[in-house]
């Protein structure tokens, strides 16, 4: 599926990595897509104060305006996208949003781990943090017998996970629901960002 590119995907790169500061090179080899086609927006995001300019000419480095008031919600948006993109591409995961879809308001719900990122694995970890009913249960026990088994991390909060798992959540995720809760998480982590 060949996707347009927006503004929104070329912040794709730092949803992993708040901290992250990138040339256009980098941003060239992640998005694939050619540096002239990415300027245009790397500057569209620079005007709207998203994106931050460190260095001149060819060594110039950006970096997220963590003193953006809007920084959370453009990252949120972002990583809508991106969640819709990854469930457009990967149905098994499309069919496991599904089956959870009726208790996203009790729960929220995010695929980490390997199978976030590249698909590979003998099971799909998903992270829930709230209430998980039986009846949850029972629907992803019965999509482990009929696809991929599924491996829970179950919490009531965020409280419940330490630093070193938020992490690794945050290197390797796809947020099914409760994006803004997420990306606060994240952002808490580096202790510069506002609360969206």
């Amino acid at each position: 599926m060949v996707t347009k590119l927006t503004k929104w995907k070329v912040l794709f790169p730092y949803l992993d990595d708040y901290s992250r500061s990138l040339i256009l090179a980098d941003f060239e080899k992640e998005l694939e897509r050619p540096h002239q086609t990415l300027k245009k927006y790397i500057e569209e995001l620079v005007d709207e104060n998203v994106l931050n300019v460190e260095g001149q000419g060819k060594h110039r480095k950006y970096r997220l305006n963590t003193d953006f008031s809007l920084i959370l919600h453009y990252l949120s948006i972002a990583e809508k996208l991106r969640s819709y993109e990854f469930m457009e591409e990967e149905t098994l995961v499309k069919r496991l949003y599904e089956k959870v879809t009726p208790f996203m308001s009790e729960a929220r719900f995010l695929i980490f781990g390997s199978y976030a990122v590249n698909r590979e694995g003998e099971d799909i970890d998903l992270l829930i943090l709230g209430k998980q009913s039986d009846e949850l249960r029972k629907r992803l026990e019965e999509f482990g017998e009929t696809y991929l088994p599924v491996h829970k991390v179950h919490v009531k909060g965020k409280d419940g996970l330490d630093r070193r798992f938020k992490k690794e959540l945050h290197k390797k995720h796809i947020i099914l629901n409760g994006t803004d809760y997420f990306v606060t998480m994240f952002g808490e982590m580096y202790g510069e960002f506002g609360v969206v």
